[in-house]
């Protein structure tokens, strides 16, 4: 569809009519299989911006690349006239009265705000299952989490419901679900998206990201809310060195994630790219991680504390540990999380780009214990402030299995304009690589 309305084939007004109907259809209460990606739809905004868009492009005045996209918003994200619960039940009736700063920015570029998705409760956890608004379930197979806690925001996007869709990513939040949902998932570098307008998980480690089904869409969404630019410069394959993860075992992830991403990195050896392996055995991803959950927890205390009763029993138990713990005990995590930070900047004194699996596992069935360890190898571009991006992997038996890989890229932090271009050249590279 986003061919067809960029040749003019079809309008906003028609377009966005298309994916409310499909919006309606997964809501429809006698749907057995709805994916419960949308928690709130406003169509007859959503239609009057259409329409604004159609009359803009009559006009040949449009006002930007992504002039007429419909987005979805993760509901923790201010859109002016939207409630923003967080997932948190207490806040449904909570209305926005401004947009945020990355929803202006949208709204400034024509783009047509379909509504709020769903997410972990406080967008804290990787499983999308919220006890106040029920599980999302992921499009690629039903009754398996979509990831979180931007769940919401990939289920949409790989269902099909929209062009693409704003997250936000603390620990991988943006990556992780990317992963589980066969799409691309993209956290800039620390900052540059401005995160006024957000409901704050972590000051530390919060990024608004975007995920969407390809490069390309993500790389027009960022042009349109970075609020900076980085230097131009020369980007060659040739010139290009990948560091690869070196000793995924050791580091929890599964064997069939370690065969389809080694399979992957083959293929990429097989290019112009400079291909090495990058030992980080001294580095502990989970202690790193705990540190930044801890983090997490401490602030989010803060911040959801004058309704902390109207939490669920599991929100409350996870912010109490954070409660009990020492000014000591906080100050230790974030030294943990400042030495983990620079053990992942020491990377690239060997390597332009660090690769790895994006998360340990594929996406598991909701109701099962999500794996401790799912945000082990995306926390640490948080914490370093590093842009990072997901990009799916096809199954290994593409005949029989719809649970998708990832790749994850890092770069340094400013150098997303490059991790984009990347991205883009490795795309069709990976994705081909089974045989």
């Amino acid at each position: 569809m986003k061919a067809s309305f960029s040749r003019g084939e079809v309008g906003a007004v028609e377009l966005t009519e298309l994916y409310l109907a499909k919006i309606a259809a997964d809501q429809d209460k006698k749907n057995q299989r709805a994916i419960n990606a949308f928690l709130y739809v406003d169509a007859k905004q959503a239609l009057l911006q259409a329409a604004n868009s159609d009359a803009r492009r009559a006009r040949h005045e449009s006002a930007s690349d992504i002039d007429g996209w419909p987005i979805a918003i993760k509901d923790n994200i201010d859109v002016a006239g939207m409630p923003t619960t967080a997932g948190i039940a207490v806040n449904r009736n909570r209305l926005a009265e401004k947009d945020s700063d990355c929803v202006a920015r949208l709204r400034a570029a024509g783009a047509v705000l379909l509504g709020k998705v769903s997410l972990n409760e406080g967008a804290l956890g990787a499983d999308n299952r919220n006890p106040h608004f029920g599980d999302c379930n992921n499009p690629l197979r039903h009754g398996f989490t979509a990831g979180g806690s931007s769940g919401g925001s990939a289920a949409a996007v790989a269902a099909g419901f929209c062009f693409a869709a704003l997250g936000t990513d603390t620990m991988g939040s943006v990556r992780i679900p990317a992963a589980y949902c066969g799409v691309v998932g993209f956290k800039p570098s620390y900052a540059s998206i401005s995160r006024t307008g957000l409901v704050t998980a972590c000051a530390r480690l919060d990024h608004v990201g975007i995920l969407s089904p390809d490069v390309e869409t993500a790389t027009k969404m960022f042009a349109q809310m970075r609020q900076c630019s980085e230097l131009p410069s020369h980007f060659s394959p040739q010139f290009i060195r990948l560091g690869v993860l070196a000793n995924l075992a050791s580091h929890g992830v599964n064997p069939d994630v370690i065969a389809r991403f080694e399979e992957a990195v083959a293929r990429l050896g097989e290019s112009d790219f400079l291909v090495s392996s990058i030992t980080v055995d001294q580095l502990d991803f989970g202690q790193a991680r705990r540190a930044g959950l801890l983090a997490t927890e401490a602030d989010m205390a803060l911040v959801h504390a004058g309704y902390f009763a109207e939490l669920s029993p599991h929100l409350q138990a996870m912010l109490n540990f954070a409660k009990a713990k020492s000014a000591l005990d906080l100050a230790m995590a974030y030294q943990r999380m400042e030495r983990a930070s620079q053990q992942l900047m020491d990377c690239f004194s060997a390597c332009d780009f660090l690769l790895t699996p994006t998360t340990p596992q594929r996406a598991f069935a909701l109701g099962q214990t999500a794996p401790a360890n799912q945000a082990d190898l995306t926390s640490l571009a948080n914490m370093a402030g590093c842009p990072a991006l997901s990009l799916p992997l096809l199954p290994l038996d593409t005949a029989s299995d719809t649970l998708p890989f990832a790749i994850q890229i890092i770069a340094p932090p400013g150098r997303d304009d490059r991790l984009l271009a990347l991205a883009s050249l490795l795309t069709p590279i990976v994705r081909s690589s089974v045989r």
